[in-house]
């Protein structure tokens, strides 16, 4: 699922001419960034977007310590997901 979005995310930018570049990355300054990873490179720009990904962060005072409450990890590991609610 993860996948799928993700490839989905990078064919609507690429239909909005933004280039997608993957790896890890370090602003050498305000207008570049050196690209490290299969392909290393430095990459000068006008704007740009930086996606970081994400952890799951507890919430203050509520344990995980039940089946029905999932982190967002945990939810994208399902088997299968629950039936909508109607």
């Amino acid at each position: 699922m993860i996948g799928k979005l993700a490839r989905g995310l990078a064919g609507v930018a690429r239909g909005k001419n933004v280039e997608v570049v993957g790896g890890r990355a370090v602003f050498e300054d305000g207008r570049s960034l050196r690209v490290q990873g299969d392909e290393p490179q430095t990459i000068r720009f006008k704007h740009a977007i930086v996606a970081t990904g994400s952890r799951p962060a507890p919430l203050p005072g509520l344990e995980l310590t039940s089946e029905r409450i999932l982190d967002s990890t945990a939810a994208l590991e399902l088997p299968r997901f629950p039936r909508a609610c109607s």
